[in-house]
């Protein structure tokens, strides 16, 4: 078969890759100017305006971060002008390359799309000047992948897709010259260009996307090429297991899902559970996500016992998980309100009346807790009477 991003790939020429920011502004330029004791004085604060950013992006207080990176980023372009040092001029376009990449991910993360867009393209600007005018080289391609998400989370699938291809391009340009972690990222590419396959309902071409992946992914970590120092399993090394292999499994698991054949998704997402547990430990997050989705293809089978067993061990999860620092605490008990109230809709799909009233009174607690009101739970999704009629056995709740 021939997969489409094979096609894209070849018609783009190298020297016309281009980000579409939507218009705006051009990039800017550093400027030459004079050096005064005014302006040394500027250049002195740009690490302290930095810090303080950093501080404020930590918190999550992006409006503040991006207050003081965007007066750091000016006096840090006005250093680049007066030095002549082509080493610390070096470094300080290095920085001024990272300090727009995190406004990009500020402006993304605000929903502030054509802002980011914009930031990327100015470091995708800076970075093939530097490069000496370039579009080949493998250091484009973060500023790429920036881009491509951004496309992505706006449902601009085919802008994403051709951008992720671009990106595809220039790593297997590479591949010969480069190191094996150079595999690493081809294989993180194709997930991301099987993700918008998917999308785009292209499910033949994301399933043998995200296969390709999984293969390098297993030739690298059969040669010793992918860090399992973090591993929680024991296992020998031809045994080894690894995160980024359950992720793809799970990729896999719901395309299958997604086509109808819930036999092939059970056991992609069954591996996905071994391979997490093997790598993750019992009590990740992570785990209880999968717990969650074999739970939704045993309901969907109409195996509601095995679905309840599912769902309760991702309840136990979320409810003793040692990371739950890693959410907001309202996030956190919002995934607990969710995941009682699919329980009490199982109870109530067996006609379970009193467990049902139970878990959906506790899913309206700790939707209270998380700031939503009783207005975001949801019963079966059908009105009482129909629910009567489709399922015999929970007439007396309806």
């Amino acid at each position: 078969m021939t997969f489409p991003y094979n096609n894209l790939i070849n018609d783009i020429p190298m020297n016309i890759i281009e980000i579409d920011d939507g218009g705006g502004s051009e990039c800017s330029v550093v400027q030459q100017r004079s050096s005064t004791a005014d302006e040394m004085d500027d250049v002195s604060s740009s690490s302290l305006l930095n810090k303080l950013g950093n501080h404020h992006y930590e918190r999550g207080n992006y409006d503040d971060a991006l207050i003081a990176y965007k007066q750091g980023l000016e006096k840090m372009k006005l250093e680049a002008a007066l030095h002549d040092n082509p080493a610390k001029n070096s470094d300080n376009i290095t920085a001024i390359i990272d300090l727009l990449t995190k406004m990009g991910e500020i402006y993304k993360i605000l929903g502030e799309y054509q802002e980011a867009l914009h930031m990327h393209k100015e470091v995708f600007e800076i970075k093939r000047n530097r490069l000496g005018g370039t579009y080949s080289h493998p250091d484009l391609c973060s500023t790429l992948s920036h881009v491509a998400s951004i496309h992505y989370e706006t449902r601009q699938y085919e802008k994403s897709l051709k951008t992720y291809q671009q990106v595809l391009q220039i790593q297997r340009y590479n591949e010969l010259s480069s190191c094996q972690e150079h595999l690493f990222d081809i294989s993180s590419t194709l997930v991301s260009i099987g993700l918008v396959f998917f999308q785009m309902e292209y499910h033949q071409y994301a399933l043998h996307t995200f296969e390709e992946s999984l293969r390098i992914r297993k030739q690298l970590l059969l040669d010793g090429n992918i860090d399992t120092s973090h591993s929680k399993s024991s296992n020998s090394a031809t045994e080894q297991k690894h995160p980024s292999i359950a992720i793809i499994l799970y990729n896999i698991g719901m395309v299958y899902l997604e086509i109808g054949d819930d036999n092939t998704a059970l056991l992609y997402y069954k591996e996905t559970l071994r391979e997490e547990i093997a790598t993750l430990g019992k009590n990740h997050e992570d785990i209880a996500v999968t717990f969650e989705h074999i739970g939704y293809v045993y309901q969907q089978r109409g195996e509601i016992d095995k679905a309840i067993k599912y769902f309760v061990n991702a309840l136990e999860i979320y409810k003793t998980n040692p990371n739950k620092n890693s959410l907001s605490s309202s996030k956190h008990d919002l995934l607990i309100a969710q995941t009682l109230n699919n329980i009490g809709n199982l109870y109530l799909q067996k006609g379970q009346i009193e467990d049902m009233v139970t878990c959906l009174s506790d899913a309206m607690r700790y939707l209270y807790k998380s700031g939503k009101s009783d207005d975001d739970l949801s019963i079966c999704g059908f009105c009482y009477y129909a629910l009567s009629k489709i399922h015999p056995e929970c007439a007396s709740a309806a």
